[in-house]
């Protein structure tokens, strides 16, 4: 009988599954949800989410009462446009950026969105800055709060499973910081998650709902506090 350790489950992990083309692994609702607690955005600030996929982030955003500009490299039926992040020229002017970026491509999207806002959330894998050659990010542009999230979430439960492996964090930016704070992430409640949820997959049209039954229009605007306040 084999022995298992953490070490061998990772290393069985990583020989059974491929990684997915363009790093895409949907962010699940909670993973999201965290933040939006933590910051406490006002309605209506402007977010570019330009990773967005199939929308999993920005819908949550969106029921926070966000008014965010979804965009992808690929075409998708959530984005709103077809953009390569790292060459766009800024087309909206965000006060944010919020996004789960490529992890290949995590350094540059970091850089790119601090050329467009001071305020740049981004979700990476737990070991992002043990590595030599991001100190140097690091220290010309210390972010504000680093933010471990207390549990594993499931990017591809429906795929692999109930038993994820990786730790991640959100990396948050919010100007000039000369102290970084660490600042770790409880798991929200299902109680806290059942309207964001319900909400999130309508959007999507994950459940066969329409989302005008809940708006009551034939139109769903994103740029005011109407779905925060539906939600309560």
């Amino acid at each position: 009988m084999g022995i298992h350790t953490v070490a061998s489950a990772i290393v069985g992990a990583q020989k059974t599954w491929e990684r997915k083309p363009a790093d895409f692994y949907p962010t699940p609702y909670d993973a999201t949800q965290v933040l939006m607690d933590f910051l406490q955005l006002r309605a209506g600030t402007t977010v570019w989410e330009p990773a967005a996929g199939d929308g999993d982030m920005a819908a949550v955003m969106e029921a926070n009462g966000l008014d965010v500009w979804a965009t992808d490299m690929r075409q998708t039926a959530f984005c709103e446009g077809c953009s390569n992040f790292m060459l766009s020229r800024q087309p909206v002017s965000p006060e944010w950026v919020i996004t789960n970026p490529p992890f290949k491509l995590s350094v540059e999207f970091i850089g790119h969105a601090l050329s467009i806002t001071p305020n740049v959330a981004m979700l990476l894998k737990s070991q992002f800055w043990h590595a030599r050659s991001r100190i140097e990010m690091f220290e010309r542009n210390p972010p504000s709060y680093v933010c471990p999230l207390t549990w594993r979430p499931s990017f591809l439960e429906k795929e692999r499973g109930k038993s994820p492996l990786m730790d991640v964090i959100w990396v948050v930016w919010k100007g000039p910081a000369n102290v970084t704070e660490f600042v770790p992430l409880r798991r929200p409640t299902k109680d806290r998650m059942a309207d964001i949820t319900a909400f999130c997959d309508r959007r999507l049209g994950r459940n066969g709902a329409d989302l005008d039954d809940i708006l009551g229009t034939s139109s769903l605007s994103t740029n005011s506090g109407e779905l925060h306040d539906i939600l309560g």
